[in-house]
């Protein structure tokens, strides 16, 4: 998968994941990115998209 599509699923599954626990997003995405210890790789990428 490229960085692109890594990020995209990322932020789905962290979506989900707070939609179901009815916890904020940047929270759910936060435990996602730790659990699956992506913190390093992904961390640039989605504060550059969450920017625009």
């Amino acid at each position: 998968m490229t960085k692109k599509n890594e990020t995209t699923t990322l932020i789905t599954l962290a979506k989900r994941y707070a939609r179901a626990d009815r916890i904020a997003q940047h929270a759910a995405l936060n435990a996602i990115v730790a659990a699956l210890d992506f913190s390093q790789l992904f961390s640039n990428p989605i504060k550059a998209r969450m920017k625009k």
